[in-house]
């Protein structure tokens, strides 16, 4: 929780712009408009998303398509690390992503409107195509504010100097892999895999490698299941445990490393968001996401039920910061009607 900012949210816009850069990609918070700024939720002592939107109007985060094509935001100067790292090169062409190729090399920065002008292509047939050519760092959205409709331009127009080629893949997915297991202290087999979309022959590798290198170690922690953590993860001090409840939405870092877990925990429940308590995943607000005002079905806590009932009023304080009242009324709390 520490190293996430959970339990020591960043105070400063530079102790921000480390955590940032310790725990990217970082996405828009999870149903919201595609145009929304990153956000580290829950950890920053200020609007996060006010700072995040200014750093990507002057380009000093940008935009792209990351672990399993999933949006999210870098600082530009590690833009060739993580492209290597999660780029998925295009080995043969469809017609649909030839035509766009064409039209946003030759002509961009263009919006979909002009693409469909210029390729008669349906927009069913363009947005796939452009994001498949965003996950192979061919092309790039200029995401300056929250206009759903920004400028596609060709990554080498904006960066000629950019070098994605194979040979470079293995050591920069080695190196964001690393960041990530220095941010989450411990990890299982599942959550390297949840969160880099990295193929598991290839996270053996790199595990391999580092304990060759004596970057990591193989740890079994009770509660936890076996998994890996850093070599200076040995030595962390036993602090007294983080206590709260934190609601994380589905982007959240925390939420899509444990996604597997998650989705199997909580299998049937239209889930909108998670509870971290006490910094552990321990329940979920569930309904159906729509535009504008809408009503919240049930918020299940998994807690004893003395401890549950005990902590209602703060479980029902986080979610309504979340979920503003007047716009999300909650019906049930663990199943009982409100």
């Amino acid at each position: 929780m520490r190293r996430h900012g959970i339990a020591q949210p960043a105070a400063s816009t530079e102790e921000y712009a480390q955590l940032f850069r310790n725990l990217q990609p970082v996405s828009p918070i999870h149903n919201t408009r595609p145009g929304s700024p990153p956000c580290l939720e829950h950890r920053a002592d200020f609007d996060d998303q006010k700072l995040t939107d200014s750093w990507r109007a002057n380009h000093t985060i940008i935009k792209g398509r990351f672990q399993r094509g999933l949006i999210g935001y870098i600082f530009q100067e590690d833009l060739e690390l993580y492209a290597n790292a999660f780029a998925k090169p295009i080995k043969a062409f469809s017609e649909a992503q030839s035509m766009v190729w064409e039209c946003v090399s030759h002509l961009g920065p263009v919006n979909k409107g002009v693409i469909k002008e210029e390729t008669g292509l349906l927009m069913k047939q363009i947005s796939p195509a452009l994001n498949r050519l965003q996950e192979a760092f061919m092309v790039y959205q200029d995401q300056i504010d929250d206009n759903w409709e920004c400028g596609w331009e060709s990554v080498e127009s904006q960066w000629p100097e950019l070098d994605v080629a194979e040979h470079k893949r293995h050591e920069a997915r080695k190196q964001v892999l690393l960041r990530f297991l220095d941010a989450h202290v411990f990890a299982t087999p599942t959550q390297l895999r949840d969160w880099s979309g990295f193929p598991l022959k290839a996270l053996r590798a790199m595990l391999q490698e580092f304990e060759q290198e004596h970057l990591v170690e193989g740890c079994e922690i009770d509660g936890l299941g076996d998994g890996w953590r850093m070599k200076n993860a040995a030595n962390i001090s036993d602090a007294a445990p983080w206590q709260g409840v934190r609601v994380l939405s589905k982007a959240d870092l925390l939420c899509r490393s444990h996604e597997s877990e998650l989705k199997a925990r909580f299998r049937g429940l239209e889930t909108l968001c998670y509870l971290l308590i006490d910094g552990e995943f321990a329940g979920t607000v569930t309904g159906h996401w729509g535009f504008g005002a809408y009503p919240l079905d049930d918020i299940v806590v998994c807690l004893p039920n003395a401890e549950k009932q005990a902590r209602k009023a703060e479980i029902l304080t986080a979610v309504t910061h979340a979920y503003a009242a007047d716009e999300h009324q909650i019906l049930r709390y663990s199943g009982e009607p409100l």
